[in-house]
């Protein structure tokens, strides 16, 4: 996945995957689509969120060590839905998530 954490179909996903690669191979230029957040900020991020039913685990791989992430709130809103959709891939019980 990448900045907006939906699962886009056919050229687009091609795309984000190629991204995730050349960041992990460290050939991405880096981008600031909504301005530098300070001076760790290595730009945009791509990564990729994966259920493995094997182990029952929901694994986020940024294919290169990360300090932070900056994700505005749709983003955020968006990540959440992604790492839902993927907890219910993999449990074995009813996950109800609870915003207060």
């Amino acid at each position: 996945m990448s900045t907006s954490h939906h699962t886009p179909a056919g050229d687009d996903q091609r795309k984000l995957f190629d991204k995730f690669f050349k960041q992990s191979e460290g050939k991405m230029p880096r981008e600031y689509p909504a301005g530098r957040l300070g001076a760790h900020d290595e730009g945009q991020l791509a990564f990729a969120v994966a259920a493995d039913p094997r182990t029952g685990t929901v694994v986020v791989d940024f294919g290169k060590p990360v300090r932070s992430i900056g994700l505005k709130p749709a983003d955020v809103m968006g990540l959440v839905k992604l790492l839902m959709q993927k907890a219910r891939e993999v449990s074995t019980e009813p996950l109800v998530l609870e915003v207060s």
